[in-house]
């Protein structure tokens, strides 16, 4: 769409993979976040959405457990916001989490 202006970002959903729903659900995206989710199942995978709004600019998704979904190091990344990064980084050790990856600056992106 040359010369338009979108309203919205071209990636609209995502899939975060996670070995233990449970424990997803509870530590980084309750306790950090604050942030309560939508427990559902599709297709027999097990899954726990994030807030999302009608016509809201950006992206939402979830976390998924099942057969094909393999968590790790490798594949899509997710960058998430956050007000002040070293109190969150701080909560999420607080709540039983690890950084596979520090702290590092990215520049002014936004």
């Amino acid at each position: 769409m040359p010369g338009k202006t979108r309203k919205t970002n071209r990636v609209n959903d995502s899939g975060i993979p996670v070995a233990d729903l449970d424990r997803a659900m509870a530590l980084t995206y309750t306790a950090v976040f604050g942030a309560p989710l939508e427990r559902t199942e599709v297709d027999g995978i097990q899954n726990a959405l994030f807030p999302a709004r009608d016509g809201a600019v950006g992206i939402s998704g979830g976390l998924e457990n099942g057969k094909s979904y393999v968590p790790g190091k490798q594949g899509a990344r997710l960058y998430f916001g956050a007000p002040e990064i070293d109190e969150t980084l701080r909560q999420v050790e607080r709540a039983g989490g690890n950084l596979p990856y520090p702290k590092t600056a990215i520049g002014a992106i936004r």
